[in-house]
This record gives C-alpha cells, structure tokens and sequence, in this order.
C-alpha cells in the first residue's frame, strides 16, 4: 500500500499552481491592468502637464478676482505689551514705498503701502484687549500675522486669540519672532527653532521670520505678498467690502432716516444688488443700488482713471428681497379654542371674590413693602415678629393657587401644572412647595373671619425689614452664592442624573401630566409635529434643506448679468432706511463689514450647533443660559438648550453642559449655511470668557429633543423577583395611572407593576430577576422640549 503524505497547508498559491488551475484563461482586470503598464512615457508626461497647467490657470484666476483689492494683513500680538502690533508695522516700513497720489481713504485703517512685488497691503493691527475686536479683523483678513516676543512668554489673551482664530478659520498664517537682537547670537538659532516648534503646535503650515536684518524683512514681506490661501468655506461663499469710507445721507432735511454710503472693494462673490446686505449691530438691509467709484489705487504704467461714479447696478422691484424674518403669526390658525388672556383673569377674579370683604383688601404696596394684618398700635418691628399675622401677598397667592387646583379638578389639569410647574421646562430638579418657599406660616382669612369680625381693632401695617432687604440686595449683587448653588446642581446631575421627587401634596399625574412613557427610547415612534409651541408657527422651514443649500450655494451669476457686482471694483453700497443714530453710534477706528447675505439667510429657523467645551473653561453651563454667539457671519446672543450628540430620530435632554463634555445646542436664529463654525463665550459683567467651539450641525426644527425624569422607589421587602416598593407614589391614584410605565433599576433588572398597597403610596412590583437590596427602582418619564425666543442681535464690541 503507497503512502499517502499530508499536503502542504500553504496559506496563498503560487503562480505556477495559479497558471495551472487556470489552463491559459486570462481575467478581463489583468488586461486592463497590462495596458495601464505600457502607456507610453510621452502621454503620462502630456497628462501631468496638462493638470500643472490647470492649476496654474487656477490661481491666476483667483488673484484676478481680486482685482486691485489691497492684501489685508492683520498683526496679532501673542505677548502683550512686550510685542505691539503698532512696532511691528513700523518694524516692517523700511519695507513701504509709498505714493504721494494715495486716496487717503486707503489709510483708514492703517497703513497702506506697495512692495517691490507690485503688490498693495494693508497693514491692519489688532486690539490688544479685545477678542470680538480681533475676530471682527480676522474675518476679512487675507494673512494674519502673529508676533512673538523672545523675552516674554505667551499671555493668556494671546493663547486665546490663537484658539479662536483657529477654530474660525484663517485664510494664511504667519509668525514673526522680535527681539532676537537682544540675546546672543548662540541663542538666536534656539530660540527660532522653539518659537517654531510653539507656531506648529496650532498652525503646522505656518511660517515663522525674524527681523534681524533688511533681508530678513524683505524675506517676511515677500512670504506675505506670495502666501498660498487656503480655502474658508464660510466666507467664500458670501459677497463682502470693507469699508474705507461711510457717509450718510439724509432722505429729507431733518430727517432720522436716509442712505447710508459704504465704499470699498467687494471681495468674495460677486455682489447681487436684489440680495440683502448684512451691516454689524444692524442686521439685514435693503440696498437701492451700487455706484462705481474711482479706484484711489494707482500705478505708474496705467495712470489715474476718472471715477465715473455711475450707477451700475440696481434692484428689481420683483426680486429684491423682502425684510421679513418671520412668519406673521395668525392667531385663529388651526381654530384654535383656548381662552384668552382677559376671560382667565375675570375667571380668575371671579374665583378670588370669596377671599374677604372689601374692608380686609390689602391697600397698595410699595415695591419691597409686606403688608400684614395686626392689632392697633403695633409698631413695623413688632409685626416682624408676629407669626400669626396675615400676609397680604402670602394669601393672594395662597387663594389663586387654591382657584387653580379647583379648578383642575373640574377639568381644566392643563392650566394647574402650569401654574405649579412654571420652571418644569428648566431643570425639573425637585418639587419646591409653594408654602415653604414662602416662609413662615400661613393663616387662612375664612379662618380668621369665623363668628364676629373684629374690624375695628386691626390695621394693616408694613412689616418689610428694611435691613434685611438691603442685605438681600447685597447678597443678589454678589454671585458666589448664585455660582455655588450651580455647580451643587450639576455634581447633583452627575451623581444621581435626571431624578427628580415626586411632590407630596399634590398628584403625581398632575405634577407630571405633560410627561409619557416610552417602552424604548431609541425605537418609539415620537410624532415631531405634536403639540407644537407658538413659536414655531413664526419660523420658516424647508422641505429638503440640502436640496436648497446645493443650489443657492451653486447660483452662478454669469458674466454681464444684471443687478451682479464682480469682485476686486472699488464701489458704493447705497444701504437704504438707515437710522442717523446708527451712523453716529457706528466706531471711528474699529473695522466696518458689509456681508452680503444669500437667499433665505435672513429668515429665522431653529438651528442645531455642535459645541465642545473648551479645555479653559472648567464650569458647567446651564440649559437656558445667556449666551454669546460667534459664527463669523454674525455675532448675537441667545439661551440654547442642551442635547446629546447621538445616533438617532430623539435626543436626550441635557440640564448641564458638563466641562470636557460634547453637546448640541439648539435655538432659535436667522440660517446659516453649513459648514459654518462657530465660537461660543460666556458674559461676567464686563469680561467675556470662551467656554466653546464647534460648528453648525443642521437647521432643523423637526430635531426632537427629549427631557427625561426618573421617578425613584426603594425596595423594603422582597421575595426573590417580587418587591414592595415605597417612597415613588404618595397615593394609590398615581400608582393606577402609572401602572403601564416599565419600571428599571440601577442594577439592569426590569419589571412593572403589580398592584396599590394600601394608602401611602406603597406597591408591589414584579421583576425578571431577583432584585437586591440595596437597588434602586426607577421610573422613566420624558417630554419634549423647546427652545425660547430669545435672540438678541448685539452691538458694535
């Protein structure tokens, strides 16, 4: 018998074995593959010449659309006072050849001076104490320029600017290292090579020079003519001038409004005169045309031009946008039922009749006063330390939460957990009881007008504590108390997240009435248009916002159409209704910038931004808290809620943007275009702190926004799977209209309920497994969420 041997287990075969199982078939791949290979070496170099020439045309065509616009260099000083951005320029003037025909308007700014390159710059320094200031020069700035000191280090100002300018976006970066002369000339070489190694660490393209010699200053000068621009998506997509001259134009003598005169170059895209125009601390306006102006800059080989001033452009009355950012809101839409605002308050009255005679109404009251019912001749200090006496304001908001419950037991549940659930869209942390919020104790005033009513042996009297109240006002000027309270709530959202107590003197399912439960959080269906608040009817919405982003961002206006304005002209924007005080309020010496805004950005949506906190700011910030709003485009303030950045048609409601934490703020604002960025900051009084950044996300009102509350329970006795549980139900009412909510606990187990056990609010629960002792039974009950009309479109910085 021949011996069989074991074949090779090799993992891949060889070619001959591949040629032998294909018996001479050749794959359609290999073909293309062999043809690749034998191109022949005259066509691949054609190839590579033709895409040199591409680009090539390319950039010729960018640096034509500037046209003559000057080359806008910003200087940052990282250092303080150790690197102005004043001695920087004058550092760079050997370098200037200036001309003795310049338009003065080409010195508003700054200095405007011409290279040896041919090429015009306009040297801009930054504020040294102002961030929004240096956003505001950033945003249009061709090169900025930062200068660090060898013998100073960083401040923090200065890490703060290169953070923002990062996360804004900058078309081309530059560092420039002084003060070298002052160290030895060992050290020198040191010292770059650390200042580059600090540049790369934000800016890995940048380049750092120095200003040891006039070779050196003509090497920074020629770097910042030639730089190579990156892309800044945000901006390149919007027409924009700034502005070297602005005049106003009264329409009558006398009167406050008129045309305001905006004269520049037009950067960016081209301008389209039907189109709004967005001017800082304004907003959006209309213009009633553009008018061409003589260009102040001038060379030796074409001369000076005549300026024209004629008018080359002017709006169509059927195109122009409208001002409209909102939709105008139809009360009687959708026949709408609810009682108005006058037949609450007569009901209301109505209700509160039954509180006492006229005689015992309480008289007016100074801001401040509390007035109270005391025997004749107690002086204001005495009253203060009458615990029975009756409290005016205490029982007029005794008897209206009293008419309310009354009334939400006839049927009308709505308007009761309004009224006692006025912050439930805040933080819903607890049921604060209306009488010991109040303080002290309470008398009723059919208590005390039971049998004969001594009226002539009380008076009411203002039992106020003045001494108090200043230190009120002293405690409410100082926030540490307020800030202390704040960070308490968010460990307390962190240790124990989204539990709240269920309230002992009134029904959980009133307390709880707008809240449901969900068998699963990510697969339950959620219905976005439910319920919607008013606000939403004053928004606008897109069926397919892609779609319309796609083509407004893809609009070509062609050349020679009417009513565009190219890029690289000197101009004239007339901006028409203007208020004259605008034009007074409007900074000498600050930046000016016109943005020409493109369709539908001026109408108001619900915008989703994604934000990380940044790594300095260490605080957690509150849902509904005031806000700064940078995206470049514009600069406003609102109080976003906060989300989860999840996966998914519902996202989870977030009472506190952790430190470190990443989360998706949504509010109300005017659309923007993604991708836009986006750089969040937090007021103190007058200092203004980074707290984010991150980018738009999406402009979608449909974004459902889930807040969750978790209902505890303790378990006191158990039989392996079945347990009672006490403590989350005060009566057997709520414990049946909660019967079909899952129970959960922190331990995994899942379960429901079984049955009410008595009055108190005890039950009995069953499990799929057995439940331990020391676990926690939870209920999860969630409502959606929205944001507050709160937009606010700040003033100049």
């Amino acid at each position: 018998m021949k011996q069989q041997n074991k074949t090779h287990k090799q993992r891949h075969r060889s070619k001959g074995q591949i040629d032998k199982e294909d018996g001479g078939r050749i794959d359609d791949f290999k073909e293309r593959r062999k043809h690749t290979q034998d191109e022949r070496k005259v066509d691949r170099r054609n190839h590579n010449r033709q895409i040199r020439t591409a680009k090539r045309e390319e950039v010729t065509q960018n640096k034509r659309a500037l046209g003559k616009a000057p080359h806008v260099v910003v200087v940052v000083g990282l250092c303080g006072d150790a690197t102005p951005s004043a001695d920087v320029c004058h550092a760079l003037a050997p370098q200037a050849k200036f001309d003795d025909q310049v338009d003065p308007r080409l010195v508003r700014m700054g200095s405007i001076w011409n290279t040896a390159l041919k090429r015009w710059v306009l040297l801009v320094g930054a504020p040294e104490d102002d961030i929004c200031g240096v956003l505001d020069l950033v945003r249009v700035a061709d090169t900025v320029l930062f200068a660090v000191s060898s013998s100073a280090e960083v401040t923090e100002f200065g890490m703060l600017c290169q953070t923002t300018i990062r996360a804004l976006g900058a078309a081309s970066v530059a560092f420039l290292v002084t003060d070298l002369e002052d160290h030895p000339m060992k050290r020198r070489g040191d010292l770059k090579k650390a200042a580059t190694q600090f540049a790369h660490k934000e800016f890995p393209e940048a380049k750092v020079h120095t200003l040891d010699s006039s070779k050196d200053v003509a090497t920074t000068v020629w770097n910042i003519a030639n730089a190579k621009h990156r892309a800044i998506p945000w901006r390149d997509a919007h027409p924009y001038l700034l502005a070297q001259d602005i005049q106003f134009v009264p329409d009558s003598e006398g009167a406050e409004t008129g045309t305001l005169r905006v004269t520049g170059y037009t950067r960016g895209k081209a301008f389209n005169v039907n189109d709004l125009i967005h001017l800082p601390a304004l907003g959006a306006c209309k213009l009633s045309g553009v008018t061409a102006e003589e260009d102040p800059i001038v060379s030796e080989r074409d001369g000076r031009r005549p300026g024209t001033g004629t008018v080359i452009a002017t709006p169509h009355p059927e195109r122009q946008q409208d001002l409209d950012s909102t939709v105008p809101l139809d009360p009687l839409a959708g026949e709408q039922t609810w009682p108005t605002d006058e037949e609450i308050a007569a009901a209301r009255a109505e209700t509160l009749d039954c509180a006492g005679p006229a005689e015992l109404e309480a008289p007016a009251a100074a801001p401040g006063a509390r007035l109270v019912r005391v025997p004749k001749g107690t002086s204001p200090y005495q009253a203060r330390w009458i615990v029975d006496a009756i409290d005016f304001a205490e029982e007029a908001a005794e008897a209206e939460a009293e008419a309310e419950l009354e009334s939400a037991v006839d049927g009308d549940a709505m308007a009761l957990a309004d009224a006692a659930d006025p912050e439930s869209d805040d933080d819903g942390m607890g049921h604060r009881d209306a009488a010991a919020a109040a303080g002290g104790p309470r008398v009723r005033f059919d208590d005390e007008l039971d049998g004969d009513d001594p009226r002539g042996e009380f008076e009411v009297v203002d039992a106020a504590d003045k001494a108090a109240d200043r230190a009120r006002e002293y405690d409410a000027a100082m926030d540490e108390d307020e800030e202390q309270t704040a960070l308490e709530a968010a460990r307390e959202d962190t240790e124990f997240p989204d539990e709240v107590e269920t309230p002992q003197n009134m029904l959980a399912k009133v307390r709880f009435q707008k809240y449901r439960g969900l068998q699963s959080f990510r697969h339950s269906r959620w219905d976005p248009r439910e319920e919607l608040p008013e606000d939403y009817a004053r928004i606008f919405q897109f069926q397919s916002f892609a779609r319309t982003r796609k083509r407004v961002l893809e609009k070509d206006p062609g050349d020679g159409s009417p009513g565009w304005v190219a890029p690289g002209r000197f101009v004239t924007l007339h901006v028409e209704g203007v208020q004259a005080g605008y034009f007074e309020a409007i900074p000498e010496n600050n930046v000016f910038l016109a943005f020409g805004l493109l369709e539908h950005e001026n109408r108001k949506s619900v915008l989703n931004f994604k934000l990380q906190m940044h790594s300095s700011y260490d605080l957690p910030i509150k849902s509904k808290e005031r806000l700064i709003f940078y995206t470049g485009l514009r600069r406003f303030a609102t109080c976003p809620i906060f989300s989860q950045h999840t996966v998914g048609d519902k996202h989870k409601f977030e009472r506190f943007f952790q430190p470190g934490g990443v989360c998706v703020a949504t509010t109300f604002a005017p659309i923007h275009y993604p991708p836009s960025p986006v750089l969040v900051f937090r007021q103190s009084g007058d200092q203004v702190r980074l707290v984010a950044t991150g980018s738009l996300l999406s402009v979608n009102p449909d974004r459902l926004v889930i807040k969750r509350i978790r209902l505890a329970g303790h378990p006191f006795k158990i039989n392996v799977r079945t347990a009672t549980l006490r403590y989350m139900f005060f009566n057997p009412e709520d414990i049946h209209w909660f019967k079909s909510v899952e129970l959960t606990t922190k331990f995994g187990r899942k379960g429901h309920i079984k049955e009410s056990l008595g009055t108190h609010g005890h039950m009995k629960c069953v499990f799929d497994g057995k439940i331990n002792a020391q676990d926690t039974v939870l209920m999860n009950l969630y409502k959606r969420v929205y944001p507050k009309w709160t937009y606010e479109e700040l003033g100049f910085p």
